[in-house]
């Protein structure tokens, strides 16, 4: 009888698209999505084998709620896909620099946050520009469909907009003289100051922080506390640091500092009793 109910449980929850505990364990398996192009977070190395900081954490979490008892299944996954990858029950977990926003968040379960990020500026480094006022009167480069739309036309500032395809087609924008600077995440910019020594993030953070958690299916209740107890059993333990000392450090060259992406700090002040 009581296995009948286990069985029907895990049914249940699979029909209302929600993973449980239960069902992993039953499975044996966890389906996990993270980046396999984009270092440090994630990429598939030469042997095809996933490795980055995201598929670091990701092994650490299921270690902390698992053990040894499941095996843990990775794919590679498009930002476009992370959430109908999880509300058409092909993943359990996406661990791929998934941000919470409101429409996501109708959709989909988050974690506590992991990492945060920030929009940053990109410019030459004789550009003159030092803080948000500078930017008026400039020619702002973003790609159309990312939050900067939208933040730019909040801030209020006195900008021309000027779209460009990707960030080569931005950094060419930038050089040719078609934009003054460019406005994405600091994960991105940063990274894209190790290209050319005539770049430097000139505007670290614009206060428009967003937080980055695992993203689970919906109503995946008994998951998503298990997920959130590893993640601040694993900050104190102080796996964050470490994994920045061992991935963020070396890829940024020192030029991202830990205070603008670890968390810390924060859940010391709110979950320390």
């Amino acid at each position: 009888m009581v296995k009948k109910f286990l069985t029907l449980t895990i049914l249940l929850a699979s029909f209302l698209g929600a993973t449980t505990i239960e069902q992993i364990k039953s499975s044996g398996v966890i389906r996990i999505g993270v980046r396999d192009n984009f270092p440090p977070f994630g990429k598939k190395n030469e042997d095809g084998i996933f490795e980055g900081f995201e598929v670091n954490l990701a092994k650490a979490i299921v270690n902390k709620i698992f053990g040894n008892s499941v095996k843990i299944e990775f794919s590679g996954i498009k930002l476009g896909d992370r959430v109908d990858a999880l509300t058409q029950n092909r993943l359990d977990m996406v661990l791929a620099l998934f941000s919470k926003k409101k429409e996501r968040e109708a959709k989909v379960d988050f974690s506590l946050p992991y990492l945060s990020e920030d929009f940053s500026v990109l410019s030459h480094k004789d550009s003159g520009i030092k803080k948000m006022g500078d930017l008026n009167d400039k020619k702002i480069l973003f790609i159309p469909g990312t939050e900067v739309d939208k933040f730019l036309d909040k801030a209020r500032l006195n900008v021309k907009k000027v779209e460009c395809a990707n960030n080569a087609d931005c950094l060419s924008k930038l050089d040719d003289g078609s934009g003054d600077a460019f406005v994405r995440t600091n994960i991105t910019l940063f990274q894209l100051t190790l290209l050319s020594g005539n770049y430097k993030v000139v505007i670290p953070t614009l206060g428009a922080f967003s937080y980055i958690g695992v993203g689970m299916q919906k109503n995946s209740d008994s998951l998503k506390e298990a997920v959130n107890n590893a993640i601040l059993a694993l900050s104190k333990e102080g796996f964050f640091k470490k994994e920045y000392d061992h991935t963020f450090e070396p890829f940024y060259k020192g030029t991202l500092d830990k205070k603008y992406i670890l968390l810390d700090d924060l859940y010391n002040s709110i979950y320390s009793k």
